[in-house]
């Protein structure tokens, strides 16, 4: 775009210049410059002319991923609404039954519509019996690593990411190596480089955490956090149609 506006300009400039010299001239010097300023003209046009279709495409090509992508987000999230209406009109076993389905339908959407196509996103469950508080890892879709880290009160890791449930933020980290999150363990296997992590939280009860990770740095951004914030608010609205979960702090 900035080499045909500049061709533009010098186009139109160089037309103004062969005009006034072909007004000066005679002979064959004005017949050559009528011809610069003739094609110094046309060359302006057909430029414009191009830039003009190019843009049309360009807008032409924005619209289509505009639709795309509403007609992905509404693929994505009306199945887990509807589920949320199935939940809250059911009893007993069959509304727990439909309350943990809505976990895989919750990271299928996650891993479909946030970063690129290898992503993966995790669903953590808070346990909040005997012992220590801790996030258990239990189901994930998308990239097929296997879940491995629990998060346990009283070790840095798991304080730091309980401490995402008390307050009720999140977590997105560009780069685990350039500047890893509070209480990471360089020594533990992983194989992303980037994520972020929501809490899912109804009211003063929480029932676990969110995730979405990828491979590269850059494959997310904090532009991907509000609709990983909206996935686990459907989630937690769906978790407290049942029983379960643990009070904040």
């Amino acid at each position: 775009m900035y080499v045909a506006t500049s061709f533009t300009v010098g186009a139109v400039a160089l037309a103004a210049l062969s005009g006034i010299l072909a007004g000066t001239t005679k002979g064959d010097a004005r017949i050559g410059w009528i011809a610069v300023n003739l094609l110094s003209v046309a060359a302006a046009a057909a430029v414009q002319s191009f830039e003009q279709r190019r843009r049309e495409r360009e807008r032409q090509a924005a619209e289509i991923v505009a639709v795309d992508m509403r007609v992905a987000m509404n693929d994505a999230l009306d199945p887990i609404v509807r589920q949320i209406g199935r939940i809250a009109v059911a009893s007993g076993r069959k509304r727990d039954e439909l309350r943990e389905q809505t976990i895989p339908m919750v990271l299928y959407s996650a891993s479909l519509l946030i970063g690129p196509d290898r992503v993966r996103a995790c669903w953590f469950r808070l346990h909040n019996g005997r012992g220590p508080r801790r996030l258990r890892p239990e189901l994930s879709e998308g990239r097929g690593d296997a879940l491995r880290t629990e998060f346990v009160q009283g070790t840095p890791s798991g304080d730091s990411v309980l401490e995402l449930l008390t307050r009720n933020t999140h977590r997105f980290c560009p780069d685990v190596v350039a500047d890893p999150p509070p209480g990471w363990d360089p020594d533990h296997p992983h194989e992303y480089r980037t994520f972020i992590s929501v809490p899912v939280v109804a009211g003063d009860t929480a029932y676990g955490l969110l995730s979405v990770d990828s491979l590269l740095p850059g494959d997310l951004t904090d532009g991907d956090v509000p609709l990983l914030r909206l996935l686990a608010g459907l989630l937690a609205d769906a978790m407290a149609c049942g029983s379960g979960g643990g009070i904040l702090g």
